[in-house]
């Protein structure tokens, strides 16, 4: 999190002796005693800062009778005494107290009082001069369908409305915050066990949330990224999951998304960036990426309590996605790390490159459905199948690393770190401090960033060194019409990787990368917008990562003319035969069947099948879509291609629509606007034809002009679809088209009937 970024440490009392002393301080001193086990929590707190805010909250296994009267009510001033006593020993330890809380989940831990105790202890507060500037914060219910009704009879005396999210619905977790916002006082989850609860409490009005448990790096990187600005949030109530993106006063993006530690269901929920592709913890270029929390079955039945976080980035330098098998080499020294032997408690240290399997690393990210925050990797010693293991749990820095036996504990995990030019920091889940050489030793250290801490991954089968390649020359830009074609000459290294290109609007601007591991010497760059001028630089990488210097700068523009965009044969591929080269992803192995055109067609199965078409093939004003469909039949809503970024943001096209006739559907921004066609026939081929022009829409049925308007006033460029699919809705569980499509054609202009003519003809 950081310690400047930690504004209160919530400190538990307990009320298990009595306090006739008047100080706590008078008391035994064990760390199972009321004393000790406030001052060890106190301590936790110093290790923040040493005037950190606390907020006080009971946490009593048992209630002395000494804060109960004969008839079993609360005895309300042996309990201020006992909260004066807790507040002063904290306050001579140097933290101003701003908040009590009486009771701790006082609807679970019922043996400390009922609601009736609860106000009178917390009216005694009120009235009490040595609390004046300490807010009284509610009972903190464990099911959040509690938390309104100890509310609503403590609320006169409350600062606070407080509750937990251990139990209960979504709905009253929400609502709860609403409603204590509305009543002018804030809100507050002073026991938040996953960002899930933080995210929602955010859109609802939380004011204050204390994190309970281990503040790990999904939670910091949560806490730190929430003092920018919030860019989107979607909840799914049903299934207790949440999902939100910032960006963070660094500038830096990311996507969080967690579930409820006890009631989640599996979730995925899809990031949709509409300005341009970046990548995703260095997957990409993309525009749109999933997340996947995973849920148990049932209340606290194989719960995961997930939590995860995706940086989403862009420039010149990007990290490379780690998965599989390197040798890890220090940009200090040179040198592998490596195990001693295959012994348990080898030492962990480095070594010259000797191409022994001590010296060979599998690197993998947890599984999804680990349980907890699911950023972390492993790291496996190919020849012993033993892990680098924080030695005897020590939080030192200097601390020894050994090797043992793999039983993926979380001082067996680690984060990486990327630091840019192929190089990380390795650092642990348990302790926070990263790998560092030390001679040939290598240890834990505080994150410095020096040269002793940074680690390259380089392939099992990549040499070990740092010569770059040499700088691309002759690279080429060449104009067409919805696209631009680069060309370069061929590197002569042996152990080239690939290459990357970046792309600015400006000569001397920011340059951007648009593609990486190109393995040829050609791209088609159709990511663009017709009439303006892109500027060009390539670079060359190896297999150990070292980068070239920058190629000289071309520049070109496509023309905007009018043109074939993309055109799918589907001769057993999905290739776009068309310059721009739209190349198209499918879903799974795709089944090719008789044509209408040609030898195939694709046919989709109407369950799971699809193509989706890249992000910003549709946008434009004016574009014309033919095909040759020959649909099965089957339940309305099918799909013959939908393209949006959800189904409430979207343009589609379904065979039967639940009203009956073939339907075109255009939604954008609460809006939705429909085109009534005739049905298909099933089983028969029949050629298609949809123009957008200005406003102006047509359905063409084998050449025949079947449906128009005038009044389509959503434009495609509203909506800038970036998922574009062919068979398949927006929702990825429904809507699947059940029949073949052959011959898929569009264009950037509104096709002519006499064009239209043409195409059928052929």
């Amino acid at each position: 999190m950081g310690k400047e970024q930690v504004d209160v440490v919530r400190v538990s009392f307990r009320p298990t002796e009595a306090i006739s002393a008047g100080t706590l301080t008078d008391l035994p001193d064990t760390t199972d005693d009321m004393l000790g086990w406030t001052e060890l929590r106190v301590d936790i707190a110093d290790l923040v800062s040493a005037t950190v805010d606390v907020v006080i909250n009971a946490d009593p296994p048992t209630v002395d009778d000494s804060y109960k009267n004969a008839d079993g009510s609360a005895n309300v001033q042996n309990w201020l005494e006992l909260l004066k006593a807790t507040k002063n020993y904290i306050e001579s330890r140097g933290h101003n107290v701003i908040g009590i809380a009486p009771f701790n989940e006082p609807d679970y831990s019922t043996h400390q009082g009922n609601k009736q105790d609860f106000l009178a202890i917390a009216t005694a507060l009120r009235n009490d001069p040595e609390f004046a500037n300490v807010a009284i914060i509610g009972g903190n219910t464990l099911n959040n369908d509690e938390a309104l009704p100890w509310y609503n009879v403590l609320k006169d005396q409350l600062d606070y409305g407080n509750t937990h999210q251990l139990a209960g619905s979504f709905d009253n977790y929400a609502g709860f915050f609403q409603q204590v916002t509305a009543d002018g006082r804030k809100a507050m989850n002073d026991e938040l066990h996953n960002i899930m609860e933080a995210m929602v409490g955010v859109e609802y009005g939380i004011d204050t949330g204390i994190f309970w448990g281990p503040a790990e790096y999904t939670r910091g990187q949560f806490v730190q990224a929430s003092d920018g600005k919030r860019l989107g949030y979607a909840e799914f109530r049903e299934r207790w999951t949440a999902a939100s993106v910032y960006r963070a006063p660094t500038g830096k993006i990311q996507a969080f998304a967690s579930g409820s530690e006890r009631q989640a269901t599996t979730t995925q929920f899809r990031v949709v960036v509409k300005d341009k592709p970046v990548f995703f913890d260095g997957h990409g270029p993309l525009h749109e990426y999933t997340i996947t929390v995973p849920g148990g079955n049932g209340y606290w039945v194989n719960q995961p309590n997930a939590e995860t976080s995706v940086d989403i980035e862009w420039g010149d330098d990007i990290r490379p996605v780690i998965s599989g098998r390197y040798k890890i080499v220090n940009k200090d020294n040179l040198q592998l790390l490596e195990m001693a032997s295959s012994d348990n408690a080898a030492n962990f240290q480095t070594a010259d490159d000797n191409n022994h399997q001590l010296q060979l690393w599998d690197v993998a990210k947890l599984a999804v459905d680990v349980g907890g925050d699911n950023i972390y990797y492993t790291l496996v010693n190919a020849e012993s199948g033993k892990s680098p293991d924080i030695f005897n749990w020590n939080l030192d820095a200097g601390g020894d690393i050994r090797q043992w036996d793999f039983l993926n504990g979380i001082n067996q995990q680690w984060f990486l770190q990327y630091e840019g030019n192929g190089w990380f920091s390795i650092c642990s889940r348990y302790s926070a401090y990263c790998i560092e050489t030390a001679g040939s030793n290598a240890q834990q250290g505080i994150p410095s960033g020096e040269d002793k801490q940074l680690w390259r991954f380089i392939p099992e089968d990549a040499q070990v060194e740092l010569v770059a390649p040499a700088k691309p020359v002759n690279l080429q830009a060449s104009a067409q019409a919805e696209s631009i074609q680069l060309s370069w000459d061929d590197n002569s290294e042996l152990d080239l990787a690939g290459y990357t290109l970046l792309r600015s609007t400006a000569a001397d601007g920011q340059y951007e990368t648009i593609a990486r591991n190109i393995v040829d010497n050609t791209f088609v760059d159709h990511h663009i917008n017709a009439g303006t001028s892109y500027f060009y630089k390539l670079r060359a990488e190896d297999k150990s990562l070292n980068y070239s210097d920058l190629s000289d700068v071309t520049s070109a523009g496509a023309t905007g003319d009018d043109t074939l965009l993309a055109h799918f044969s589907f001769e057993q591929n999905a290739a776009d035969n068309s310059p721009n080269k739209f190349a198209a992803a499918v879903s799974g192995d795709l089944v090719y069947g008789a044509a209408i055109e040609g030898d195939y067609a694709v046919k989709l199965n109407g369950s799971s099948q699809f193509i989706q078409l890249p992000a910003g093939i549709a946008n434009h004003d004016q574009l014309t879509i033919a095909t040759w469909v020959k649909w099965n039949g089957g339940e309305a809503e099918q799909r013959i291609f939908d393209f949006g970024n959800e189904a409430s943001d979207s343009i589609s096209l379904t065979p039967k629509s639940a009203a009956g006739p073939m339907q075109l559907k255009v939604a954008h921004a609460g809006q939705v606007q429909t085109l009534d066609s005739a049905l298909i026939n099933t089983g028969q081929w029949v050629h298609l034809t949809i123009v957008f022009a200005d406003g102006k829409v047509k359905i063409y049925q084998d050449t025949m002009l079947m449906a128009e308007t005038s009044n389509m006033s959503i434009k495609l460029q509203d909506i800038s679809p970036v998922a574009n699919f062919i068979g398949r809705g927006q929702d990825h569980t429904a809507n699947f088209f059940n029949g073949s499509i052959d011959d898929l054609r569009l264009y950037n202009y509104a096709l002519s009937e006499s064009e239209i003519q043409a195409i059928y003809s052929q």
